[in-house]
């Protein structure tokens, strides 16, 4: 499993507008003005996907809209699979490393599940070294995070130890119409 950048930074960026103004910590301007930018005005992926796709590097693959978890659940729908992910691998960005545990009591469920960071999650069977060295053809760095299993369900290792796992992210709701 791949991302192509930065998780949880467009819910950090949310939680930073739903703050109480006055009951703000002290952030550095460029690092609330990233975060913000981030959760405002998202930047879909959509040229390096195409890029990612003419490779032929993915098997499958989704923009993070709805969190790492809801998107990753999105992927394995309809198949036994199941996967893991190394939480010490997911990129973050510098302003969520210094920001997030001074604004939210669990930073980890900014990147699990609060989505809009509009990055690229995939599935792929090349090594890290290959992906790494097709790099230059898709003109980006992809991240490995963990791995697509034969075993149904979604672990996350935080320092080798299981996190629990809710289940979350962005659910859509839909109603037929003349439903409530």
């Amino acid at each position: 499993l791949y991302v192509s950048g930065p998780l949880g930074d467009a819910a950090l960026g949310l939680a930073l507008l739903d703050r109480t103004p006055g009951n703000d910590i002290s952030v550095r301007k460029e690092d609330r003005s990233y975060l913000l930018r981030r959760h405002l005005d998202p930047s879909p992926r959509l040229k390096l996907g195409q890029a990612i796709a003419q490779q032929g590097i993915a098997t499958v693959m989704i923009d993070i809209s709805d969190g790492l978890i809801g998107d990753l659940s999105h992927l394995l729908e309809g198949t036994s699979l199941g996967a893991w992910i190394e939480w010490e691998k997911i990129p973050l960005s510098p302003p969520f490393r210094k920001v997030s545990s001074h604004i939210h009591p669990h930073p980890e469920q900014l990147v699990f599940s609060g989505g809009e960071d509009y990055e690229l999650l995939l599935a792929s069977p090349y090594s890290v070294s290959r992906i790494n060295e097709m790099a230059p053809d898709i003109g980006h760095q992809l991240t490995a995070i963990g791995r697509i299993t034969e075993t149904p369900g979604l672990t996350i290792l935080k320092s080798g130890t299981p996190l629990p796992v809710k289940t979350g992210g962005y659910r859509h709701q839909f109603h037929q119409k003349g439903a409530p």
